[in-house]
């Protein structure tokens, strides 16, 4: 990590422990975090965390509780994905069955994650948005900011808005991290 030989990709999923003992069937929400907080502390262009939007994670309690983690734990990139076992039509994503409530959670996190320097990317693994959909997310994003009387210039800037990215062949991802 320190040498820039890999990346970390984490799936935490969740802002409180409660939802992520509900989500993850494990407590270990508060060991994640510590750890990812070493890790940033090592190389943070290396870590990124990610948090899947499903039915039971989708509310703004959990999602200004993610990005006070990021915060807090100095994470410096997030991306955004979706349970594609729900979401995700046979060849490409679909969102026709998509809550309109989980595209304002989505844009909630991007408006708060810019506000607080983070980098947002949507789904590094592979492309589970469609363009229209980024666009309807930036969009809402946008509708908050101007609510909220930010910088709307923030958001448009490609220092913080990744669209869709790949990884290298070297990143970690949840999968292959024991806690």
């Amino acid at each position: 990590l320190q040498n820039n030989l890999i990346e970390i990709l984490c799936s935490v999923d969740a802002g409180t422990s409660n939802k992520y003992h509900e989500i993850k069937g494990q407590n270990f929400h508060q060991v994640v975090w510590d750890n990812l907080e070493q890790y940033a502390q090592l190389n943070n262009d290396s870590v990124i965390v990610k948090y899947i939007f499903m039915d039971e994670n989708a509310s703004g309690t959990e999602v200004l509780a993610f990005i006070n983690m990021c915060r807090l734990k100095q994470i410096s990139k997030i991306s955004i994905s979706r349970d594609i076992r729900k979401y995700r039509g046979v060849l490409s994503a679909s969102s026709e069955n998509m809550p309109e409530q989980m595209f304002r959670a989505m844009a909630l996190m991007m408006f708060e994650a810019i506000k607080n320097n983070i980098e947002v990317y949507f789904d590094v693994n592979w492309p589970v948005f469609s363009d229209d959909e980024i666009f309807k997310i930036k969009s809402l994003a946008l509708e908050i900011a101007k609510k909220s009387n930010y910088c709307i210039s923030d958001l448009d800037s490609e220092k913080y808005f990744k669209s869709t990215t790949h990884l290298s062949e070297n990143t970690i991802t949840e999968k292959s991290i024991t806690v």
